[in-house]
């Protein structure tokens, strides 16, 4: 199994840094209990099965990706959180997965209204502003109505139970993050850690192989350890040491199921890490200029836009279908 998309590098934000702080002892105890707590939290949310096998026709892996890259470039373009995708596709698939969602995978259309249903859901639950009724006409380009989105919103929350606060593989990375002592990592070391281990979260969500039989933490264990052997100013002894102790303290363990084959699977993004300092430098926090440097070293699908003015012809689910 290979991933297959590409996105634009968006760094973590400046709120991301570790290490700095005078409390940094609580800072990595109170790492280990959220950590513990998502892995508590991730056993309620059930582990989608793959609905693509009894989805309509046009309806597979391509345009299930596509359609996860739309959210990205809905969410980087209002500059919104990255984890409000996360929270997007963990809500559709496990709507698909019910009886309810299953009557939404008829066509592409009925999926392509439950993905920007969920998209609404969790932009308004987990982001400080949201977007406004006639911003979602435009997205759809006038496919959908208000009385439909919020008609399928109904069916989705009652579906999944309400349940539309998953811990999400990069959360657990940043307090995994947080633990490192911070004698063997550096700030510096950190923050290249989260932006390569979050870069292959990304990659991870838009692979449905990868959101089938991977609990979150699986998915979190990989991509960190891909980013480890990404980053040279952690010594080998210091890491070997600190997955140890991470394993003991939280569980959340590099002998996880699922972790092999994800590390695995990301691997051929990793190269990614080797563009990093370049990549760095040439940022414009998400700019149109950043997604132009970063599309000349990835091949990416999609043509970016920052234009929010334009953003119901650029990007609308269904222009993006039609690619």
């Amino acid at each position: 199994m290979k991933c297959r998309y590409h996105l634009p590098f968006k760094s973590v934000g400046e709120e991301e840094h570790f290490g700095g702080s005078d409390d940094f002892h609580d800072d990595i105890e109170d790492a280990v209990e959220r950590i513990k707590v998502m892995r508590e939290q991730e056993k309620a949310y059930i582990t989608p099965r793959n609905y693509l096998k009894q989805a309509g026709d046009g309806i597979n892996d391509s345009f299930r990706r596509r359609m996860c890259g739309w959210c990205f470039q809905i969410v980087d373009s209002y500059q919104f959180s990255r984890h409000a995708v996360y929270v997007t596709m963990s809500c559709v698939d496990r709507f698909f997965c019910t009886s309810q969602g299953s009557k939404y995978l008829a066509n592409q259309k009925s999926f392509q209204l439950a993905l920007i249903t969920a998209l609404h859901i969790a932009i308004k639950v987990h982001e400080p502003t949201t977007l406004k009724g006639a911003d979602l006409i435009k997205l759809c380009r006038g496919t959908f109505t208000l009385e439909e989105i919020n008609g399928t919103e109904q069916d989705m929350l009652l579906a999944i139970d309400w349940c539309v606060n998953p811990p999400s593989p990069q959360s657990l990375v940043k307090q995994i993050v947080a633990k490192l002592p911070s004698r063997g990592a550096t700030p510096a070391a950190r923050q290249k850690l989260l932006d390569v281990a979050s870069y292959q979260n990304d990659q991870a969500l838009c692979e449905m192989s990868l959101m089938v039989g991977h609990a979150p933490s699986a998915i979190a264990m990989a991509t960190f350890m891909n980013a480890l052997s990404f980053v040279p100013e952690i010594s080998g002894s210091v890491a070997s040491l600190f997955l140890r102790n991470l394993g003991k303290s939280t569980g959340c363990s590099r002998f996880l199921p699922g972790v092999n084959e994800a590390k695995k699977a990301l691997r051929e993004h990793a190269n990614f890490a080797h563009h990093y300092a370049s990549m760095k430098d040439n940022q414009r926090g998400g700019t149109c200029e950043d997604a132009c440097t970063i599309k000349r070293i990835c091949s990416c699908i999609f043509t970016m836009t920052c234009d929010k003015a334009n953003a119901h012809r650029n990007l609308s689910p269904v222009s993006v279908a039609d690619h």
